[in-house]
């Protein structure tokens, strides 16, 4: 998790340190995900993460076992224990043999100052389309393809673009 910027996490049901999260090793596939913002100690938009999540599990043949209530306490917990109200927590869950794995940690994130907001920020396109747009899954390459073209272009994000 190289975006991970705390020192403790969230592994299904134990708070753990960062040394500890050497030892959990995450999938390469079919790892749903979100990314939540805190503003002030409280997840914004929560119920709509909730149902995003609970899709894209679902859109993996398989049934979202956390409830909406024990995630927020979860998320909660994570930032009290690392002294965060404003901060981007991500969440993860994927299938472990007949289990589900729960994943949080603080992750990194950059929102555009109040300048580059008015001025607006520099976007770039990708060509490339997501194999199912209405689930958020872990894809490596993808991160990586977006990365480098952020990075080769200089751009703060990047659009897709389907070939049509």
């Amino acid at each position: 998790m190289t975006d991970n910027i705390g020192t403790w996490y969230i592994f299904n049901e134990d708070v753990q340190s960062e040394e500890q999260l050497k030892n959990v090793r995450v999938p390469e596939n079919h790892v749903v995900y979100e990314v939540i913002r805190i503003i002030e100690g409280v997840p914004l938009f929560l119920e709509d993460h909730y149902r995003r999540l609970k899709e894209s599990f679902h859109l993996l043949g398989r049934k979202l076992t956390i409830s909406e209530e024990a995630l927020k306490t979860k998320i909660h917990q994570l930032t009290k224990v690392c002294g965060q109200k404003n901060c981007n927590v991500k969440v993860m869950v994927y299938p472990e043999q007949e289990q589900q794995n729960l994943l949080i940690y603080l992750s990194k994130y950059y929102y555009p100052t109040k300048e580059e907001v008015e001025k607006g920020v520099p976007v770039g396109l990708l060509l490339w389309e997501r194999q199912e747009p209405n689930a958020k899954i872990m894809n490596h390459i993808y991160k990586e393809v977006v990365s480098k073209k952020i990075r080769e272009q200089k751009v703060f994000e990047v659009l897709l673009v389907n070939p049509e």
